[in-house]
């Protein structure tokens, strides 16, 4: 019934709740970078990774655009995308 009136109870990352936490965790050593990408299709969302913040932050997603540097939280608009290096 919930699914026929399309409106989401639950808002999940990687398609489950908890896909992305304790032994499914992403990893990785002191040192490497990272680049996370996050596309939303059509809810506002704010990424925000614990324990650090986004060296360089592309919130449009558009890497021709000079990079916003700093960033513990980045808005990404509904039907948009984003990126973030963690250096």
């Amino acid at each position: 019934e919930l699914s026929k009136g399309l409106v989401p109870t639950h808002v999940v990352f990687n398609g489950a709740v908890g896909a992305l936490t304790g032994d499914a965790a992403l990893k990785a050593k002191v040192g490497e970078k990272v680049l996370f990408i996050h596309s939303q299709a059509n809810r506002d969302s704010r990424p925000h990774l614990i324990g650090g913040h986004g060296d360089l932050v592309w919130q449009g997603g558009k890497f021709a655009d000079p990079p916003i540097q700093g960033q513990e939280t980045w808005f990404v608009a509904g039907g948009s995308a984003g990126a973030a290096l963690y250096d």
